[in-house]
């Protein structure tokens, strides 16, 4: 009896666990069959409704056509996805309206001739004429992956499509916060509400619908446990995010791998102008901008280069890779001084260089596998051999050095003892391809970019086994590529 009681129990405890993590798993929102929990609201010239080998065809109309989901579905902290594409018409062909709390706004996928995408409405305004509008290509017959995420702050919606190399490639092309704004609808979309899917003057055809309530930790907790300040190589622009993850400043920047959060608040970069990793003669060097979007300070010359900080005096150091030299350049942005390093000029000869307290850098010489230290004037005084091609470079208060680089972390003592190491091939899980730019923050953990991997930044604790304390969601933030990170403290 005592036994059979025990299997009841254990039991009951591993279905009520099964239901409360299904409570926010995805489900299924169309059966792919028949219309079940959709119904068809009628406007006069509508296209055919049907479903169809697997998917909802929303036929074309002489205006609107679409349907409307008749079951219960969340007023607000959920996920929406769907997949659709565009067999007839040139405009909107899987148009999402969807509840916000009280209200409802719909995600326009190429209305107005075709292009346009946005919420409509915002303040009164339709998707071509408020902040979220923009514009996206979409070809006939191709599928499109659109996933919306809708809490109480924000209004997100995502585009996934595959690319001519036959890779996946999301697009954040909706990121809205929502605070003293009136969300609303247009009226054609009103008999819609509270969700439904509908095309104007064109053929949808749709499937893979589903929905997912948000956790709790997904709708308080922070995007990033700071602000940062990050090179989006991939967007070709310097990025400022809050720790909610809004985007509240950038500023143009093609290829940029270092960059800087002066103690003024200006942000310093470096940049590469006409990238040709071969050739390396275009035009490059750094900049420095306040948080108005003014130049106060800029530098230019030719080759790659990867990094660039501010000297105590006021002066930048530059680390030109091409030339095989660090270039020491004053408040006006005149070159001082050069001197060349150990490794051969080139592509590989270095990434990031550091400042010492004393006046010395520390420069990463990539294809040598060593940091080298020269003093002021160009002495090497010391030379750090590491397990892997080195990229960026911290020196700590007892005089320790962290490098990270192509396989993992690595902290050196100053007799060159490797006295704590992060090894990527340990966590799998982050798709680690490249650790390349580090902040050191104030729990004295490494914040670093992973540069084209999976798990684009994330938080490493300098215990002895070392532990990820932090990781970016990306489905939270769609962060671009990019080399280089600092935090807003």
């Amino acid at each position: 009896m005592l036994n059979r009681m025990l299997l009841v129990l254990v039991f009951f405890g591993l279905t009520v666990s099964v239901f409360a993590e299904d409570e926010y798993g995805w489900k299924s929102m169309f059966n792919g069959k028949n219309l079940d929990g959709w119904s068809v609201p009628q406007f006069g010239g509508d296209g055919e409704v049907k479903a169809e080998n697997g998917c909802l065809v929303i036929g074309q109309g002489a205006m609107i056509t679409g349907v409307k989901y008749e079951k219960v579905f969340p007023k607000v902290d959920y996920e929406i996805r769907y997949e659709a594409k565009r067999t007839k018409g040139s405009d909107f062909f899987a148009a999402l309206t969807f509840p916000y709390n009280d209200s409802c706004c719909t995600f326009v996928n190429g209305g107005w001739g075709g292009g346009t995408v946005g919420l409509s409405c915002v303040d009164g305004y339709d998707a071509s004429e408020n902040p979220t509008s923009t514009f996206y290509t979409f070809d006939d017959d191709q599928w499109y992956r659109f996933r919306a995420r809708v809490t109480g702050k924000e209004i997100k919606v995502w585009i996934d499509e595959e690319t001519k190399e036959g890779k996946r490639k999301e697009t954040l092309i909706v990121d809205f916060e929502t605070e003293d704004h009136k969300i609303s609808l247009r009226d054609e979309t009103s008999e819609y509400k509270p969700l439904g899917i509908c095309t104007w003057c064109s053929e949808g055809l749709v499937r893979d619908i589903e929905y997912r309530k948000l956790k709790p930790e997904e709708v308080d907790k922070p995007v990033f446990p700071y602000g940062i300040v990050y090179t989006g190589e991939s967007a070709k622009r310097i990025e400022k995010y809050a720790p909610n993850g809004q985007i509240v400043w950038n500023y143009p920047a093609e290829l940029a791998r270092d960059v800087s959060l002066l103690p003024n608040g200006n942000i310093l970069f470096c940049f590469n102008e006409n990238y040709d990793s071969k050739k390396g003669d275009g035009v490059s060097g750094a900049v420095e901008v306040t948080p108005d979007k003014k130049v106060v300070f800029e530098f230019k010359t030719t080759g790659q280069i990867f990094s660039c900080r501010r000297l105590p005096n006021g002066d930048t150091v530059i680390g030109n890779a091409s030339q095989g030299k660090l270039q020491i350049v004053d408040s006006k942005g005149k070159l001082k001084k050069e001197f060349s390093i150990n490794n051969k000029p080139g592509h590989s000869s270095m990434r990031h260089v550091a400042v010492c307290k004393n006046g010395d850098f520390l420069v990463a010489e990539e294809s040598a596998k060593t940091v080298r230290r020269y003093d002021a004037d160009g002495k090497l005084i010391r030379e750090i051999v590491t397990p892997f091609t080195p990229f960026g470079i911290l020196e700590l208060e007892n005089g320790n050095v962290i490098v990270s680089g192509k396989s993992g972390i690595v902290e050196v003592d100053p007799n060159d003892k490797i006295v704590w190491e992060f090894k990527a091939n340990d966590f799998p899980d982050l798709g680690v391809r490249w650790c390349t730019g580090m902040d050191l923050l104030p729990n004295g953990n490494v914040l670093l970019v992973n540069a084209g991997g999976k798990v684009k930044l994330f938080e490493i604790a300098r215990t002895p086994k070392p532990a990820i304390i932090w990781r970016l969601d990306p489905n939270r933030v769609n962060l671009p590529s990019g080399h280089a990170v600092a935090t807003v403290r």
